[in-house]
């Protein structure tokens, strides 16, 4: 299946990401992170601090701690960050370096709007449609989910909920992928540290499911917040799966 996380500018598309890519691991699959934007050097150090609940500042002043947290999860499942420039990498070259690389489980990429077209187009739409198509192609023939990232227009920020008609540039992306989920935020909920999960559009389940998060930028963590028996809400930003 093909995955679409949907979100305005600067509002955590690539931060969930790497927060699910993380979960995958703990889950023992092989994960493929393609960065078409950040440096991998970027990238590796924000699933250091996923990884070991540490922010940068901690992991540099703390190096022993937070090496030997990474080495007590030394059984996850296996990461392979790939970085490409951008409008450089086709799908025909993703699915080639896959392969090489031995194949996966799962494919994340931040995020598909900027890989290269494999035809030219007059209208960018069309190219956008042609590559969501190819990316949900690719993810039947390889026989694993991939996960991308699109931004929202620009009437979506300060909405409180993101419906399908916040896509930016081609509505079709949301046809296209079996699922697409936003990440909302009210101005509260920026101060607040929180986001709201939906399901806005669900080819193989229910759609408008919402689930409360805590959100942790300096650790590139997002945390579902649980209620326990006493109905008392926690979303832990420490280190350890979140789903």
């Amino acid at each position: 299946e093909l995955g679409l996380i949907i979100a305005p500018p600067k509002r955590g598309k690539s931060t969930m990401l790497v927060q699910m890519s993380v979960n995958a691991m703990y889950e023992d699959k092989r994960t493929f992170y393609f960065s078409l934007e950040l440096s991998k050097h970027m990238v590796a150090r924000r699933f250091d601090t996923c990884l070991t609940g540490m922010d940068m500042d901690a992991i540099k002043k703390k190096k022993n701690v937070a090496h030997k947290r990474l080495l007590e999860l030394s059984d996850l499942g296996a990461l392979n960050i790939l970085e490409f420039p951008t409008k450089t990498l086709t799908i025909t070259q993703m699915k080639a370096v896959v392969e090489y690389n031995g194949g996966c489980d799962i494919i994340f990429i931040d995020y598909a709007d900027l890989l290269k077209a494999g035809r030219k187009r007059d209208d960018r739409r069309f190219e956008l449609t042609d590559m969501y198509e190819g990316l949900r192609r690719l993810a039947g023939e390889l026989q694993i989910p991939i996960w991308t990232a699109s931004q929202s227009n620009r009437l979506s920020v300060g909405s409180r909920l993101l419906g399908i008609d916040a896509i930016a540039e081609d509505f079709n992306k949301v046809a296209i992928a079996d699922i697409s989920v936003s990440l909302n935020q009210t101005r509260d909920e920026i101060v607040a540290n929180r986001l709201r999960l939906c399901t806005v559009a669900n080819r193989l389940g229910e759609s408008n499911g919402i689930v409360d998060c805590s959100v942790n930028w300096k650790t590139s963590q997002i945390k579902e917040i649980k209620e326990d028996l006493d109905g008392n809400r926690n979303g832990s930003n420490g280190s350890g799966p979140a789903h």
